[in-house]
């Protein structure tokens, strides 16, 4: 789960959402709100917490090209937390 740098809206619209969407792979179920997201992923041999902020920097670049802006899009740190068991889709 991360949030938006200071409350602000990482997502302006459906094709915001799909750009994030299209940057993630192994990825189980994905839930995006304005402001922030929740994601359930499987973690391999790459570091999680590297491979989140590879992403957000990615999609930073595609936010900030749309919108002409020089932020961030989501705040420092990533909250998670260890999920075990059987995944059933």
């Amino acid at each position: 789960m991360n949030r938006g740098n200071q409350g602000q809206r990482s997502f302006q619209d459906d094709d915001d959402r799909e750009r994030y969407l299209s940057l993630l792979q192994d990825l189980y179920v994905e839930v995006l709100m304005d402001n922030h997201f929740h994601s359930l992923v499987e973690v391999g041999e790459f570091p999680l917490a590297m491979g989140m902020h590879n992403f957000a920097v990615r999609y930073a670049r595609h936010y900030n090209r749309c919108y002409q802006q020089a932020n961030v899009c989501f705040r420092v740190g990533t909250r998670s937390l260890c999920v075990t068991g059987e995944v059933i889709c």
